[in-house]
């Protein structure tokens, strides 16, 4: 009799075991597909909200009405949040392309993504009326100078495009370059005392570019743009001890009326002697609200 009851009893254990497991299986596979859920649900409205941002860019005319630019020469920094672009467009219609901020790569899994080329430089550039650009001009190997060129060539011819002197193999890198090579887009790499071609009235030299830098940010290129009496000059992501060598090499002649502020106002860029040689009149700096400098 007693093994009956034993019996009986190991029965209804194994019975209720498999009834708690059974429940906690559901209930595991009901919570991984709430998170599935919550999670595409929450990339699904990220994705709305960019679409909706972008077509709203799209849709949005000029702020500022543009005077006419007959025998003038026109620089537009864009503002691409954490990175830099710039429009140069010169007297004899000339359309240069200077970077395009951050874009979306494997490269920056672990990072918050912003595909600035796509959000910001491309409506810029569809506002505009600009269908085809004469130049791009990339100053630094960094995704927040190169990320946004990926959604420009895929969608405005380019003639030319001249790179800073420094190849950096990344999945990002090699996307540009087999666009760049797909579309049969010539491709340069500057090298210091280069002059660019930009028509009559446009002088622009590069000033300094490495293709063996002591780190990633002196890869960039560093180049001053003239037009008659007044200077720019765009650094990228230089730091004070290129600075330095640009000083040594060409002293008082980097002085100019406009200065991009490097590294987006890093902390080791843009020091004392360089501002002393170069005594802009103005100066600009390409960040986000809530960038700390580095």
């Amino acid at each position: 009799m007693n093994d009956i009851f034993q019996k009986y009893r190991r029965q209804k254990d194994v019975e209720k075991k498999s009834k708690i497991y059974g429940r906690l299986l559901f209930y595991i596979i009901t919570a991984i597909a709430i998170s599935f859920l919550v999670y595409n649900a929450f990339r699904y409205f990220q994705y709305y909200n960019e679409c909706k941002r972008e077509t709203d860019l799209l849709q949005r005319p000029i702020p500022v009405k543009f005077k006419s630019r007959i025998n003038q020469l026109l620089i537009t920094i864009i503002d691409v949040e954490y990175g830099f672009s710039a429009l140069i467009e010169t007297p004899n219609g000339k359309k240069i392309l200077v970077d395009a901020g951050e874009g979306t790569s494997p490269d920056l899994k672990y990072l918050p993504k912003t595909d600035a080329g796509r959000i910001y430089v491309y409506p810029y550039l569809v506002r505009r009326g600009i269908k085809e650009l004469d130049a791009v001009i990339l100053t630094s190997p960094k995704t927040e100078h190169y990320g946004g060129l990926l959604h420009i060539i895929k969608n405005i011819p380019v003639k030319i495009f001249y790179s800073c002197g420094f190849n950096q193999q990344t999945d990002m890198i090699s996307s540009l370059l087999n666009i760049i090579q797909k579309k049969n887009i010539e491709y340069i790499l500057l090298k210091k005392n280069d002059s660019i071609d930009l028509g009559t009235d446009v002088y622009c030299k590069i000033l300094y570019a490495n293709d063996k830098p002591d780190n990633l940010k002196n890869a960039s290129s560093v180049f001053l743009l003239q037009y008659k009496n007044n200077k720019f000059i765009f650094p990228g992501d230089i730091e004070s001890n290129r600075e330095r060598q640009i000083c040594r090499d060409y002293g008082r002649k980097i002085q100019a009326d406009f200065l991009l502020i490097a590294d987006h106002g890093g902390v080791k860029s843009t020091s004392k002697l360089f501002l002393d040689y170069v005594k802009p009149k103005i100066s600009a700096v390409s960040l986000s609200q809530n960038n700390t400098a580095s």
